[in-house]
């Protein structure tokens, strides 16, 4: 997934869960594995279940 694409998301409400560690205006977005991970594998049960 692009940079673009994800903070789209983040606007939108959507996708893995995001932290920024301080309050700073230039501060990065940052993910856990296991979050990213997660969400990975909830798009995948989501998908199976559309196609069954």
């Amino acid at each position: 997934m692009s940079e673009s694409l994800l903070r789209k998301w983040r606007g939108e409400h959507y996708g893995p869960v995001f932290y920024r560690p301080t309050d700073a205006p230039n501060c990065p977005v940052l993910y856990e594995v296991a979050d990213l991970d997660m969400f990975v594998a909830q798009r995948k049960r989501k998908a199976a279940q559309s196609a069954a």
